[in-house]
Order: structure tokens, then C-alpha cells, then sequence
């Protein structure tokens, strides 16, 4: 740039560019606070005018990325407006924020600008490039190990010989629960006796057939098989009836007078009666039989 200096034009150049780039000097009653809050920008803006007045209050924020977006701030108090917007990345964040009056006062309305910006750094983690010998000494002291300069070479890193290391734990807790589980194995193999024998013969025998015969046929059967019914004599039971047993010792002689005969007619039973009667007939046959036999 020695041939730039040395241009006769090269004073007004630099002080004409000097005026068209640079900033000049502005008074505004509103100031302007940017920030960033987590994953967003927060604008705040506070009106300091000696009459305050509302506002309609817009920002318009440059972003890192080159992309620019407008905001509306909303009051939040007496001279106070805030709005928020999504944050996309670290870098610089330029806001340009107006105000104008809603109402004229005076006959003239009022509109006025302020600038600002704020800038989201890295992570802390990222602005430290050393590491921390300190710290890596007692980590390797604590852990056995050693502090590596950055120049080792394979040999040095992977053929450090390592001493073998073991480590031993006490089995009786181990050995008494196995016991405890085997002390009921061991009661039930000397107190259970299997009969093996009997338990296979079990298992081979068949199961006995099932009858399938009813009631209805039984009694068919029995009907076709039984014998004919004889007739009965007068002295004789009736057909079906079981007869009463006989006394095992005569009995005693009584003193009082023996009744009187039954006429002939009350013996025969009535032809066609029932059985109630025949069973009466029967037995007053037998003790008319006893009698003359005592």
C-alpha cells in the first residue's frame, strides 16, 4: 500500500469513507438491553423521555447465520417494552429497534432509534486448551497409573509390562446357603421309603371295564329268569312276602284262658283282598298253630 499513501487524494479519500462508514452520533431517549436467556434473545427497551408517552415499539435483529427478523415489543410496564425471539447458534446478534408515538402531542410526533446487540460465546468446556497437570498427576496416582508427555511411541505406550492382579472372597455365605437347601433333600431321602415295585405295578394295571348295564336291564333279565309263582296254600305266606322269623324258645305257658277259636268264615281270607289282609290271615294262622302245639 505505499503507492495508496502516497496519493495526493489519499486524505480526503480516507476521511470521506470515514463519514460514509462510521456512526454518528445520535441522542435517544429509549435504551436498549440485549441478551440471551437458555435457547432464546430477550430485547428490552425503557423510554426515559421527560413526557412519556405509549409507544409502538418494533426490533429488527441481524443473526449470525446473516438472516434478519422483526419483533414487536409489548409493554410490560410504565416505559418499559420487552419481546423475545428463538436464538440459532453462538455468534453476534445485532438489534435495531424504533419507537414511534401513537398519539401526537405538540403538533409533531414523536419517532426515535436505538442499536444495540449481544454476542452468545461457547461453552466454557471449549475456552480452556490446556489440560490440567495437577489434575492428571493425582488421578494417576490414585489409580496406579502414569502421566504421558505426548511423545511416546507404541513401545512405550503398550509394552509396559502389567503386574497380575487377583482378588479373592470369602465362600461362606455361599457354601451355608447350599446347605440349607440340601438339609430338607437329605430328611426327605432318609425318612420317604418308595416302593418302586409297587408304584410300576400301579402304573401297568389296566383300569377294570366300565358296565354299561342299566336298571331296565336287570330287571328284564331277572324277569326272564325267575320261576314261575306257585299257589300258595292257606297257611302259606303270600308271594313275596318274607315271613316273620320264628321264636327261638317256645314261649312260657300263660294262666289266662285261651281265646275261642275264629269261626270257620273269618279264616278264609276274601278272594281278591289285599295285602294287608293275607298278611293278617298268615299270622293269625301261625299262633293258631302254636297254640295247638302247646
Amino acid at each position: 500500500g505505499v503507492d495508496w499513501v502516497q496519493w495526493d487524494r489519499y486524505q480526503a479519500f480516507v476521511e470521506q469513507l470515514l463519514k460514509a462508514i462510521g456512526r454518528g452520533e445520535q441522542h435517544s431517549d429509549l435504551s436498549l438491553v440485549a441478551e440471551a436467556e437458555g435457547e432464546r434473545g430477550v430485547v428490552t427497551i425503557e423510554d426515559h423521555h421527560a413526557d412519556p408517552g405509549f409507544l409502538a415499539v418494533q426490533a429488527t435483529i441481524v443473526k449470525p447465520s446473516g438472516g434478519s427478523s422483526t419483533i414487536d415489543l409489548r409493554q410490560i410496564g410504565p416505559g418499559r417494552y420487552q419481546g423475545a425471539f428463538p436464538l440459532e447458534g453462538k455468534g453476534r446478534y445485532q438489534v435495531m429497534a424504533a419507537g414511534a408515538s401513537l398519539a401526537e402531542k405538540a403538533g409533531e410526533r414523536r419517532s426515535e432509534r436505538v442499536v444495540g446487540g449481544f454476542i452468545v460465546a461457547y461453552s466454557a468446556e471449549y475456552l480452556r486448551f490446556r489440560a490440567d497437570p495437577l489434575v492428571l498427576s493425582h488421578i494417576a496416582d490414585r489409580t496406579g497409573g502414569r502421566v504421558l508427555g505426548g511423545r511416546e511411541g507404541g513401545a512405550e505406550l503398550y509394552g509396559v509390562a502389567h503386574p497380575p492382579r487377583a482378588s479373592s472372597q470369602p465362600v461362606f455365605a455361599i457354601v451355608l446357603v447350599i446347605l440349607a437347601c440340601l438339609l430338607p433333600l437329605d430328611v426327605a431321602l432318609r425318612r420317604v421309603q418308595i416302593d418302586v415295585a409297587a408304584l410300576f405295578a400301579r402304573l401297568r394295571r389296566k383300569p377294570a371295564p366300565t358296565s354299561t348295564a342299566t336298571m331296565g336291564a336287570l330287571l328284564s333279565v331277572k324277569q326272564r329268569i325267575a320261576p314261575p309263582p306257585r299257589a300258595s296254600s292257606p297257611g302259606a305266606p303270600a308271594p313275596g312276602v318274607r315271613p316273620p322269623p320264628l321264636p327261638m324258645s317256645p314261649p312260657a305257658p300263660s294262666s289266662a284262658p285261651l281265646p275261642p277259636p275264629p269261626p270257620a268264615a273269618a279264616k278264609a281270607p276274601p278272594p281278591g283282598g289285599s295285602m294287608a289282609s293275607r298278611l293278617l290271615e298268615a299270622k293269625r294262622k301261625r299262633q293258631s298253630n302254636d297254640e295247638d302245639k302247646s
